[in-house]
């Protein structure tokens, strides 16, 4: 087993500002915006995991003639010296997936290597963005023949870039590489120069990926260029200004002293087969570069958009406007977020495939952690608008979410669909009075929500005025509730509430069994309490046990009680109620117990009923019971 190929460090020392200046790109972090370029100065080194990255990642489509077949002689070369780079067409045994020849013919016969790459990737995967005929297949790569030396701009237009862009935009889940052709010994006034300048342009501003097949064999290994010496594929060029090629840049840098140790002179000359119209030396470069380019791609994960209705999705980072573009490669393990934005009325019904738990939001982040496909889908809405009136403040809400107006008081949900608001004060100084409008017309003006159906575009409106507190206290042994005859009061549990300074609210106890109300105290008096709100309002409500009864004068909220005070031959009147309790009445005195009392004590209206054992016993004791029912 041989180590990964290294530079021999004799022939690294040139032009180390411009190694420098690479090497911090080759650091930068991969966006969606940054375009992918493998030139000469890709043919670099790799690590075992950048490469084993790429082996786990990708799946390669390559389509080409023999010209193209110099990148595979040259993976061949690598594979030979170290099988870590191994690759085969399947990726068996933890190869590289390459499907050499995948496309028959190369890209300079327009529009056969189009079709064929059509035919050959199968209609479409709308949640993968992947062809399916060949599923897998998430890199496509097409070489050149010589016919860009012919080509127009024009011409590199229409038979080129415009038709990669379609099939970028038709299968947004394959990464598509773009390619230069090979030198034809034109030089930097020949037209190959300028279509080949027209390509990378292109791959430049518009952010796509290609593979420089040319600038690769303008350069030897130490960095010193050849195409402006009319270099051509063999490596051929002018060493001395007078158009004859004389001299081959690839013989001569193995045939240097200084290069003797250099793995890759051990690369071309011991491990790699004929390299097809070229070098062994270019086609080992040609290798390595290409190596360097799937190590990069293995790091992108490609995500796609499919949607249904009537509206549009954007990334950040940017890359994906959806419409036209739903799908876009990011870097491994970033976070991408999606922007839905209905149109025409629309309202996002739900996020699906990748993003379920985005449910109806408009905003949706996904991890690239692997390939991942997001769909949405966008219905029919109508407009909920809602405006707040008054002097004082607050907030309204909506369930489903969308109102929160503060901010937003204007939203669209799905046609058909019931949407209830939430009137909250903004503080204890203001109140809600009310709902308006013909969408609320019909909500209680008493309660703080309103549920609106939305079968047609609807207007709102939600009153706040400025607000006194009334802030209610119970008191004394017994038990009972105040409540308002406005929302706000239930104490119980809800003892303080706010009001406009207008209203005026009367407030109502109600006693629990056992107990009545004895009266109202602070800013209300006696038994009824109403109260004009343009100041804060403090009430206290008494509760006191309810009498059951009474042995002379003195009242007892029990029988037992009474029996217990009581002397001998005394009365003891009891309520004409359900008593739950146990009597023990065993003491060594004369009672009589009188049953059916009304309140007040003063009148008979009915029985005493026990529920409970009534138990007489002791000595010289005597009880009499009268209007009694023992259950």
């Amino acid at each position: 087993m041989h180590s990964v190929p290294v530079l021999s460090k004799k022939n690294t020392g040139c032009c180390l500002g411009l190694f420098f200046a690479f090497l911090l790109a080759c650091l930068m972090p991969l966006t969606a915006h940054a375009a992918i370029v493998a030139d000469h100065t890709r043919a670099v080194d790799l690590t075992p995991t950048e490469v084993a990255l790429a082996k786990s990642s990708l799946h390669i489509a390559y389509g080409h003639t023999s010209h193209g077949s110099q990148l595979v002689t040259g993976m061949s070369a690598l594979s030979a010296y170290n099988s870590l780079y191994s690759f085969s067409s399947g990726g068996a045994n933890g190869s590289l997936d390459l499907r050499d020849y995948a496309m028959a013919g190369d890209v300079g016969y327009y529009p056969d290597w189009y079709d064929n790459t059509r035919e050959y990737l199968g209609p479409p995967d709308p949640s993968t963005g992947r062809g399916t005929a060949n599923p897998a297949i998430n890199v496509v790569i097409w070489s050149w023949c010589g016919q860009a030396s012919s080509y127009s701009e024009q011409d590199m237009i229409d038979k080129y870039l415009t038709p990669m862009s379609q099939l970028e935009q038709e299968y947004p889940g394959i990464q598509f590489v773009y390619m230069t052709g090979h030198l034809d010994g034109g030089g930097a006034a020949g037209t190959l120069h300028y279509r080949n300048n027209q390509i990378r342009t292109f791959v430049q501003q518009n952010n796509k990926i290609l593979f420089d097949f040319a600038d690769i064999e303008s350069y030897d290994p130490s960095g010193n260029e050849f195409y402006t010496r009319l270099a051509n594929d063999n490596c051929d060029y002018d060493s001395d200004g007078n158009n004859s090629l004389d001299q081959n840049w690839a013989v001569q840098w193995l045939a240097d002293p200084a290069n003797q140790y250099s793995n890759l002179k051990t690369l071309a000359e011991t491990y790699c087969g004929d390299c097809a119209h070229s070098q062994k030396l270019n086609c080992v470069q040609k290798g390595r570069a290409v190596w360097w380019l799937w190590s990069r791609l293995a790091e992108r994960q490609a995500l796609v958009v499919t949607k249904t209705g009537t509206g549009s999705v954007a990334s950040s980072p940017a890359g994906i406007s959806c419409g036209s573009d739903c799908g876009e490669f990011y870097a491994k393990d970033s976070p991408v977020t999606l922007t839905a934005t209905p149109e025409n009325g629309a309202v996002v019904t739900g996020w699906g495939a990748d993003c379920p738990s985005c449910g109806t939001n408009t905003v949706c982040t996904v991890t690239m952690d692997r390939p991942r496909s997001c769909s949405v889908s966008f219905v029919p809405g109508h407009t909920l608008t809602i405006s707040r009136n008054g002097a004082g403040s607050g907030s309204l809400t909506s369930l489903p979410a969308g109102i929160n107006c503060g901010s937003s008081c204007s939203s669209s949900f799905v046609a058909g669909s019931n949407v209830t608001l939430l009137a909250t004060p903004a503080s204890q100084e203001n109140a809600f009075t009310g709902w308006g409008g013909g969408g609320c017309g019909g909500c209680p003006w008493t309660s703080d929500t309103c549920v609106v159906q939305m079968d047609s575009d609807k207007l709102c409106s939600a009153t706040f005025e400025p607000a006194n507190l009334i802030i209610v206290q119970k008191t004394g042994n017994g038990s009972g509730k105040v409540t308002s005859n406005y929302p706000g009061i239930d104490c119980g549990s809800s003892c303080f509430a706010a009001y406009a300074k207008t209203m005026t609210v009367s407030l109502f106890a109600t006693p629990e069994a056992g107990s009545v109300f004895v009266g109202w105290q602070q800013d209300c008096e006696g038994s009824s309490c109403s109260l004009f709100m343009n100041v804060r309002h403090y009430v206290t409500a008494v509760f006191e046990q309810e009498d059951v009864a009474r042995l002379g004068e003195n009242s007892f909220n029990s029988i037992a009680g009474a029996y217990a005070e009581a002397g001998s031959t005394a009365t003891i009147r009891v309520r004409d109620k359900e008593l739950n309790e146990d009597l023990n009445l065993n003491r060594a005195v004369n009672v009589t117990l009188l049953g059916g009392y009304a309140s007040g004590f003063a009148t008979v209206s009915g029985v005493t009923t026990i529920n409970g054992s009534v138990t007489i016993g002791g000595t010289n004791g005597k009880v009499t019971l009268s209007n009694f029912v023992i259950r």
